[in-house]
């Protein structure tokens, strides 16, 4: 909390001032420490499309500053207003010094990137859902417009994506992952670096994974585990075979493998894997 507070600023406005002004690229957040203040969301053809009001508390600026696009409404105060600044050097400083700030940034960005009035998009990729999350990871249902199927976007958590060593092994992932090109093993598509992280964007697979399964209808048919293990065995045969050394996966059990509607097994979640 000290070093937070020894990050801001204190700013105070006029009823009047803009705190934030549509179409240019935010540079700090703003918490409202006292009074209120008007949000116009911007519409290219309609001018001011909704109007929000926010009091004490209320945190604003914080995804143009993190992802460096432009800002997408004006924020006026409607009273005098105290507000707490923290720009966008002090903001990666904090997160990288404490974990508990870089978690309630990750809350932060996974609300909003699923509410109505949110961000929504990663990249070209349109956010649907949210559809799991692990202690690395929050996972999301998306659109690929362009393609007009659905994807899978893995997003990692703000407290791992300060930590180097970590951050390698993500990126690890989506590196293997995206030289594995088989039936049984789930599709890397890209990584995009956005909002202080990274994100890993794969096929999306309807199902669940055999952990789920097991929870929910118990053990399988002996016919079922013989395809099961016969779908897996061709999957690592293929990962073990690749390139000069082949790869090895690390992390095998239920809850790494997902089965479609049609029994097909699937082999995902490379993040410890490593050469053989």
């Amino acid at each position: 909390i000290v070093d937070i507070a020894g990050s801001m600023t204190n700013e105070s406005f006029i009823s009047g001032d803009l705190l934030i002004k549509r179409g240019v690229s935010g540079t700090k957040m703003y918490i409202v420490w006292a009074g209120d203040v008007l949000v116009e969301v911007g519409d290219d053809r309609r001018g001011v499309a909704k109007e929000i009001s926010l009091r004490r508390g209320a945190v604003i600026g914080e995804i143009s500053m993190l992802s460096g696009k432009k800002l997408t409404a004006n924020v006026i105060a409607k009273s005098n207003v105290i507000a707490l600044s923290l720009n966008r050097e002090s903001f990666h400083k904090l997160i990288r010094q404490h974990e508990s700030f870089a978690n309630a940034l990750s809350e932060l960005m996974s609300t909003r990137l699923v509410e109505e009035n949110g961000i929504r998009e990663v990249g070209k990729y349109k956010i649907t859902a949210k559809i799991g999350e692990g202690g690395m990871s929050i996972v999301y249902n998306a659109i690929d417009p362009e393609l007009e199927r659905d994807v899978a976007i893995k997003m990692l958590k703000h407290q791992i994506a300060s930590r180097p060593e970590v951050l390698a092994n993500f990126n690890q992932e989506a590196k293997i992952i995206a030289q594995l090109k088989h039936p049984n093993i789930v599709n890397v598509l890209e990584m995009i670096d956005a909002y202080s992280t990274r994100f890993i964007i794969m096929e999306k697979v309807d199902g669940i994974n055999l952990r789920q399964y097991l929870k929910k209808y118990g053990v399988f048919q002996p016919a079922q585990t013989c395809k099961i293990i016969k779908e897996l065995a061709k999957a690592l045969e293929y990962a073990h075979k690749l390139g000069e050394k082949g790869i090895i996966h690390r992390d095998i059990k239920p809850a790494n493998v997902i089965m479609d509607p049609q029994g097909n097994i699937k082999l995902m979640d490379f993040g410890i894997a490593g050469p053989a």
